[in-house]
C-alpha cells in the first residue's frame, strides 16, 4: 500500500484509497478483504463487494456507522488482503504493511442526520 497520512475523524464518511504499487494486476482478482484493528483487535473488515477497484487503487467511503465504529486516539491500522486467479493450480495472495490511522474524535458523537429538530 502506498505511504499517506490518513485521518479518520468519527462520524465522517471519508473515501480510504489503497494504491498498490506490487506487480499486480488487480483485474484478476478474486477476494480483497480491507481491515481497520484497533489494538490488535479487528474492528471493521470490509470485502470485495464493498470496495471500488480501478487500475492499481482499491478504494471504499466509510459509512458514518463504520467511523463511529472506530475509538479516537488509539493505536489503529489499516491493511490490504488479496487473492488472485491467475491460473488453475495457482492462487497467489497478496498482504500489504499496516500502515497507521489516525482516529480523530469530535465533540459531539452520534450519526449526523437531518433532522434539527431531534438535537442531532
Amino acid at each position: 500500500m502506498a505511504k499517506k497520512n490518513l485521518t479518520i475523524r468519527r462520524g465522517s464518511t471519508p473515501y480510504i484509497t489503497a494504491i498498490i504499487k506490487d506487480n499486480i494486476d488487480l483485474s484478476d482478482i478474486r477476494a480483497v478483504w480491507l481491515t481497520i484493528a484497533q489494538n490488535g483487535i479487528i474492528v471493521l473488515d470490509k470485502i470485495t463487494k464493498d470496495l471500488i477497484i480501478n487500475n492499481n487503487r482499491i478504494s471504499i467511503r466509510l459509512t458514518q456507522a463504520d467511523s463511529l465504529s472506530l475509538e479516537a486516539s488509539v493505536s489503529t491500522y489499516i491493511q490490504i488482503r488479496l487473492l488472485t486467479d491467475v491460473g488453475e493450480d495457482i492462487e497467489p495472495s497478496y498482504v500489504s504493511q499496516r500502515d497507521f490511522v489516525s482516529v480523530e474524535g469530535v465533540l459531539k458523537d452520534g450519526e449526523i442526520t437531518d433532522e434539527v429538530n431531534n438535537n442531532g
